[in-house]
């Protein structure tokens, strides 16, 4: 179940992506996203316990790591090919996790598992509240390094949609990343 909720959070993630690199006005389109996310989550407020104390700090760096990130995409996105600079921009994150996982939360990382995420990021290396949300709830059921470079499985969507939607090339090298990404996708799934 988890591994379908990711997945399914992946391909929306990619979708988002497509999107907001094919409109012309990424700025607006990121402002008012941003603002209907926000709305939507005041709302869910209501119905879930309010954030601890000490989860604040976090939160609000949480917030604008992701600004930052999301300005940094859009700009990669007017200058770069949709299927080289989303894999890139993605491949950061399993790594980040993980390290944070193990290092920081004691989150203990098995030879299979940990094979799976250096297989997803190195590879997406070379050379959205809807998915956002399906990828917190799986957080909160399975492992956190897991769940995180499974997430990634997203870069093999963007390649897909950059040739068809963008008809930008794959090429040798990102075939070979999209099967490689793929099988490490898999392994993460090995109970």
């Amino acid at each position: 179940m988890i591994v379908a909720v990711v997945l399914a959070a992946a391909v929306l993630h990619a979708s988002w992506n497509a999107v907001v690199k094919g409109v012309a006005d990424r700025i607006g389109l990121f402002v008012r996203t941003s603002v209907i996310g926000a709305v939507g989550c005041a709302a869910v407020l209501w119905f879930v316990p309010w954030p601890a104390g000490g989860s604040w700090p976090w939160l609000i760096a949480s917030v604008v790591v992701h600004v930052f990130y999301n300005l940094g995409l859009l700009a990669a996105y007017r200058l770069g090919a949709f299927n080289q600079t989303y894999p890139l921009a993605r491949g950061v994150g399993p790594i980040v996790v993980t390290i944070v996982a193990t290092s920081v939360l004691d989150e203990p990382l098995p030879p299979v598992r940990a094979a799976g995420v250096a297989l997803v990021a190195a590879l997406v290396m070379v050379l959205t509240t809807l998915a956002y949300g399906l990828v917190l709830w799986a957080q909160t059921h399975g492992a956190l390094a897991a769940v995180a470079a499974l997430r990634e499985s997203s870069v093999v969507v963007a390649a897909l949609i950059g040739l068809v939607v963008f008809r930008e090339p794959l090429g040798r090298v990102r075939i070979a990343a999209s099967v490689a990404v793929t099988l490490g996708v898999v392994l993460l799934a090995v109970p």
